[in-house]
């Protein structure tokens, strides 16, 4: 019925086929890995960025608080109510609408 050698061609074709997936499947899933891993690497070096400039800014801070104790005050003291009073206008407009 069937030819042996046709039959043949075809379980060797479909095993290529099945090879040829495997192996597209394998550098995909390396691809993805390699993305992942320079992804996480990107994300680590831009956190530590900001620590970095997080800890320089708070150097600088108190660095200035302790050269200018009063001047500092007085100038959280103005950012302060400057933040109320931005805060109060933001809530009575809320309000309105």
């Amino acid at each position: 019925m069937f030819n042996p050698s046709l039959t043949e061609q075809a379980a060797h074709t479909a095993d290529i086929a099945i090879q040829d997936g495997k192996h597209m499947a394998n550098e995909a899933i390396d691809g993805l890995a390699c993305a992942v891993k320079s992804g996480v690497k990107t994300v680590r070096e831009a956190q530590q960025s900001v620590r970095d400039g997080a800890d320089r800014a708070t150097h600088i801070s108190v660095h200035y608080i302790q050269q200018a104790p009063i001047k500092s005050v007085l100038i959280a003291a103005a950012s302060g109510a400057l933040l109320v009073t931005l805060l109060g206008l933001m809530r009575r407009s809320d309000k309105r609408a």
